[in-house]
């Protein structure tokens, strides 16, 4: 009788342990967690403001006065040298204006 009491009470004492979660350590330091190999969490009373490192790639701008060099494969009649005016506006043949100023 007390075998067959036994075995019940075992099976519950073993389900029981398999429910509970293990309780982190505590440090001397009274904070909980592991205490090797874990960098500690650093949290900033103000919002940290990030900047970019190294100043953003943009694409080059064309300006007035910038000497602009164009050419159309096989239609050598089409080659054009022409340095961009204050308007920032040229001529060009097929086409006709083209603004070249900031683009």
């Amino acid at each position: 009788m007390r075998s067959f009491l036994f075995l019940p009470v075992l099976s519950v004492l073993v389900l029981i342990s398999c429910g509970t979660a293990r309780r982190p350590a505590v440090k001397s330091d009274g904070t909980n967690g592991p205490t090797v190999g874990v960098p500690p969490v650093v949290v900033p009373d103000k919002p940290v403001e990030v900047r970019p490192t190294l100043p953003t790639r943009r694409d080059p701008v064309l300006l007035p006065g910038d000497m602009l060099q164009i050419s159309v494969y096989k239609q050598p009649d089409l080659a054009l040298q022409v340095r961009v005016p204050q308007e920032g506006v040229f001529q060009y043949p097929l086409i006709g204006e083209v603004k070249a100023a900031g683009k």
